[in-house]
């Protein structure tokens, strides 16, 4: 268990070491996550391999920002917006090398209330999840006609 954006402790540190040097026996072609909050850790485990590291979906953030015009938009799902907030993302999203302006650009939205995710229990109803996931960002984008891309930054989406 970690807070996001604290230093790892010693064992926290070993037990990452240990889970790289596990991936590299495997011969892994890359080592890849899938939670926002990883990027804190991106550069310490980038440290610790040759292998090309990826913990974050958010690290794409910068490459999708070059693909649309300054007034585009993108829209990020996540699981819950209790978790992960707005001004948490844009934090994220300096951290990995976006300015301010295009922070801005990357809007926030949870599935906290999307039919077939249950965030307590860490679970999903795959199919009733993607219909009530597909009817979110459909309704975002009629709202918001400036969203282009969509990143999903949570590992609890179809």
């Amino acid at each position: 268990e970690i807070t996001a954006g604290a230093d790892l402790t010693e064992e926290q540190l070993k037990s990452v070491e240990s889970a790289v040097k596990v991936l590299q026996s495997k011969k892994c072609l890359a080592i890849a996550g899938d939670e926002a909050l990883l990027v804190h850790y991106q550069h310490i485990v980038a440290k610790m391999t040759d292998l090309p590291v990826v913990l974050s979906p958010l690290l794409q953030a910068p490459l999708i920002a070059s693909m649309y015009s300054s007034e585009e938009q993108v829209l990020v799902i996540t699981a819950d917006t209790d978790t992960l907030t707005t001004p948490s993302l844009h934090a994220i999203l300096a951290k990995v090398g976006l300015s301010p302006a295009d922070c801005e650009r990357f809007l926030l939205s949870g599935c906290e209330t999307c039919v077939g995710f249950d965030q307590s229990a860490k679970t999903m109803h795959a199919e009733k999840a993607s219909a009530s996931l597909t009817k979110l960002v459909r309704q975002a984008v009629s709202a918001n006609p400036a969203i282009k891309a969509v990143l999903l930054e949570t590992n609890m989406v179809p």
